[in-house]
């Protein structure tokens, strides 16, 4: 709030200041580590973003809210092959459970890389920013503790350290975030309840994920047939009660 005032002393204007978004930029300093990384890659990239390795490095240079970076040479916006696009997937410094990158974010990566990608990307703009798409998972631990009377701390311990172990920024088995694209393994989840105190031994684990692969086959049969036109690549299906969802990865001729 902004107040002016008169030579009498009167209020003469107030002004009330509002944020539409809100404020963002700011970032740690680095540590000796990171300038260690980064350096070399500086020096590699010289500003110029060429190969995969300098959209990454180019993409955490264009602002200190990025936390993780990933360059996926020649993909499309929907994530599929296509000459001539570069997509940068980037992760925001965030203890939310999914870190996703507000919009001022992503135009801030987008127009830094334009500036220092080849012309032949820039102008055709096939540079697309985007955020990370997240796959549930979820896990199912059948979990003998030490002493059965204590069964529900244990259980609330299992919980949070999984949870911190799931986490894309501040989990993994170093606990120094997950690598874009990397896999969960079932003995990582395996370690990390029998590493909590109370637990004498884990009986079963199962860890399923929200996202899984099917080679989809349409027939003619009892009647129904196929679609009459061709359904493209990134095309969405479903069942009737929408229950099972689809997003083809090959046309359906």
């Amino acid at each position: 709030i902004t107040v002016l005032r008169n030579p009498s002393g009167d209020l003469a204007n107030v002004k009330s200041v509002t944020n539409p978004e809100a404020a963002a930029g700011g970032s740690d300093a680095e540590t000796v580590a990171e300038v260690k990384q980064r350096g070399p890659q500086s020096l590699k990239h010289r500003q110029r973003a060429v190969t995969g390795e300098d959209f990454r490095w180019l993409a955490l240079e264009a602002s200190g809210e990025v936390a993780q970076a990933r360059c996926l040479p020649t993909r499309n916006p929907i994530g599929l092959p296509e000459p001539g696009w570069v997509t940068a997937v980037i992760t925001p410094e965030s203890t939310d459970a999914k870190p996703t990158p507000s919009p001022t974010l992503v135009r801030r990566v987008r127009d830094y890389l334009e500036d220092h990608a080849l012309a032949n990307l820039s102008e055709v703009n096939h540079i697309c920013v985007t955020g990370p798409a997240y796959i549930e998972v979820t896990v199912t631990a059948q979990v003998e503790p030490s002493e059965p009377e204590k069964a529900d701390e244990v259980e609330l311990a299992v919980l949070e350290r999984l949870e911190t172990f799931l986490h894309p920024l501040q989990g993994g088995p170093e606990r120094e975030g997950w690598e874009l694209g990397r896999d969960v393994y079932l003995s990582e989840v395996y370690a990390e309840i029998e590493a909590i105190s109370g637990v004498d031994h884990v009986a079963a684990v199962r860890l399923l994920g929200s996202l899984q692969q099917h080679r989809l086959r349409l027939q003619q049969s009892g009647g129904v047939r196929r679609a009459p036109f061709t359904l493209p690549v990134g095309a969405q299906v479903s069942t009737f009660d929408e229950r099972i969802k689809l997003l083809l990865a090959e046309p359906v001729l």
